[in-house]
């Protein structure tokens, strides 16, 4: 996230752009109640039995789970790892939405790198959303990074496909999640 806000404040994307590409990083971040079924941590009558606690409650699933005793905090950290693996990096969506492109993103890269040199490598890692596993986000940014280098910029009419097929993308996952609901 201190990527995207290092691009706002320097101009290179608006503030529109920055919340359209999280909300898109959100929409496509796996749900934990998913992903714990899957990895067998939780039955469903258990994700059931949560969603319905979640709705009365403000607490995050995976603490609702370990206080009723449904998951240990190992197996909420594992979901959690998992979660943040599978949620596109920043830069990925940036590309994707054709908000920029890859060259510009190389050198915004090396020069947020370079205003942070003081820091750890892990503001890198910050750039997923929920970045609670930092070794597998931090080598999926660099890979991104490096293909991201090695592609030549897109034009302005890319960019705007590109944009148009993100928000189909959205509205058909939409479509998908209410056929589910009923």
């Amino acid at each position: 996230m201190q990527f995207g806000i290092f691009l706002v404040r320097n101009g290179v994307i608006s503030a529109d752009d920055f919340v359209e590409v999280v909300e898109c990083m959100l929409e496509q971040r796996p749900k934990f109640g998913t992903l714990a079924l899957e990895t067998h941590k939780l039955n469903m009558h258990q994700l059931f039995e949560l969603l319905s606690v979640q709705d009365i409650s403000t607490e995050p699933i995976g603490q609702i789970a370990m206080r009723l005793g449904f998951m240990t905090s190992h197996d909420v950290s594992e979901v959690l790892e998992l979660q943040a693996a599978r949620t596109p990096l920043l830069n990925e969506v940036l590309i994707e939405t054709g908000i920029l492109d890859e060259r510009t993103l190389g050198s915004e890269l090396h020069a947020f790198r370079a205003c942070d040199a003081a820091a750890t490598p892990v503001a890198v890692v910050e750039m997923s959303v929920g970045a609670d596993s930092a070794p597998a986000a931090r080598s999926r940014a660099d890979n991104t990074l490096t293909k991201a280098q090695a592609k030549k910029p897109k034009a302005a009419k890319t960019r705007r496909t590109a944009r148009a097929a993100v928000k189909s993308k959205k509205q058909s996952g939409r479509s998908r999640k209410r056929a589910i609901k009923r």
